[in-house]
């Protein structure tokens, strides 16, 4: 027969193991939700509300979400671009594994801000129809559910180098304005304090993966939960018993 005295011990180690399990959940959820929001790989393009190139020329440019690159009427080449981008992005720990100089312009648009408080809300590719002739660089204003306070900034992968931050020349009135010197996939990277109210109609139901993001967390927190619920009904099976 089982000692009396042994079944409190038994009891507080399996605590202390649910302690531990939980601890590491937290850990791990941490760590998931490093560099993007929920719903980048879920969203619809942000629309053109303006594009001129340096003469002055109107253009008319094409953009397209990192949602819409499994479609098959997506060009080959966008898709595969738009794809490596969302993949670097997600599998970062850091922005500063995106674009080295991250934390550098960061420092030079808003000194209060660490890397850390910056998340990728939007991720697309713009392009120009074939034939298309561009005077100098292009200036885009894109229409974006952004408070005018909020800290942004722009990545942009360019097919000739690595990954760039570029900081926008205006954020006025929901229109976000950036002038750039060639068209490829960026990425719309706010405070994450920003993206509480203007994400929320975009982010429910969304089912996309964050930085690093796996189903550990989940499944020690459901441990943790399963070995909570044995502590629970094990004291009142042992307060039965030696009551």
């Amino acid at each position: 027969m089982q000692r009396k005295d042994l079944i409190p011990m038994k009891l507080k180690k399996i605590s202390s193991l649910v302690a531990v399990v939980l601890a590491l959940a937290m850990l791990t959820v941490a760590a998931s939700a490093a560099t993007t929001t929920a719903s980048v790989e879920s969203k619809a393009a942000p629309t053109v509300s303006a594009a001129k190139d340096s003469s002055g020329n109107s253009l008319t440019l094409t953009v397209t979400a990192v949602s819409a690159a499994s479609d098959s009427s997506t060009d080959s080449t966008v898709a595969a671009n738009l794809t490596a981008a969302y993949e670097e992005v997600k599998n970062a720990s850091s922005l500063t594994d995106v674009a080295s100089d991250f934390a550098t312009v960061l420092a030079k648009v808003n000194s209060s801000l660490s890397v850390s408080d910056m998340v990728v809300r939007d991720l697309f590719d713009i392009s120009l129809p074939e034939g298309t002739t561009v005077s100098g660089s292009i200036t885009i204003s894109l229409s974006v559910d952004i408070d005018d306070d909020a800290t942004v900034l722009l990545l942009h992968w360019p097919s000739d180098g690595d990954c760039e931050v570029i900081v926008p020349d205006s954020l006025s009135s929901g229109v976000l304005t950036f002038t750039v010197d060639s068209l490829s996939p960026f990425a719309i990277v706010v405070d994450s304090a920003s993206t509480s109210s203007s994400t929320t109609s975009s982010t429910t139901n969304s089912t996309s993966p964050q930085t690093g993001e796996s189903i550990s967390g989940v499944a020690l927190i459901a441990a943790a939960g399963f070995l909570g619920l044995a502590v629970v009904f094990g004291t009142l099976s042992y307060k039965r018993k030696v009551g």
